[in-house]
């Protein structure tokens, strides 16, 4: 195994994914009026959904840990990697208000995972290959975080 071209895929791949969980998380808020009208939501159920996808992704960010502890740091950041893709998908074809609803809290959930979980990984590949220094892991955090950032600049672009 080569454990730099390790740690850059790995720093690549969360990259990205925090890039799409971020337009995940603030692109209803720009296409929420189209959709609400498609599906006959009134603005007050607007607002709960955007409020229950927060508390969601609040409550699940603190559940990240011993889910990592008790599986795996890499078993649980992937499971939420597939269901951030299974739910993307759900959503775009949901049915109705209550498929949204219930789309939403698992893309949360997801996100969560994600986010919380993305560093913790890349933490535990530099420590794991042997990299002394921090510096790999602090351009780490640099960029992952600018993905996110880009992400949810992009949504408000729109």
């Amino acid at each position: 195994h080569h454990p730099i071209r390790t740690q850059y895929l790995a720093l690549l791949a969360i990259s990205l994914l925090q890039f799409g969980d971020a337009v995940e998380l603030f692109l209803p808020s720009v296409i929420t009026q189209p959709v609400s009208c498609e599906l006959g939501v009134t603005p007050g159920k607007e607002d709960l959904l955007a409020v229950s996808l927060y508390v969601f992704l609040g409550l699940c960010v603190v559940g990240g840990a011993p889910l990592s502890r008790r599986f795996g740091t890499r078993r649980v950041l992937l499971g939420g990697t597939y269901l951030s893709v299974l739910v993307t998908v759900f959503c775009a074809i949901v049915p109705n208000y209550v498929s949204l609803v219930v789309s939403r809290v698992c893309l949360s959930v997801s996100i969560a995972l994600n986010l919380s979980l993305g560093l913790v990984y890349l933490a535990q590949l530099s420590s794991y290959h042997g990299s002394s220094d921090r510096t790999f892991y602090e351009r780490a955090i640099n960029i992952v975080c600018t993905a996110y950032s880009l992400g949810g600049g992009w949504c408000g672009l729109l």
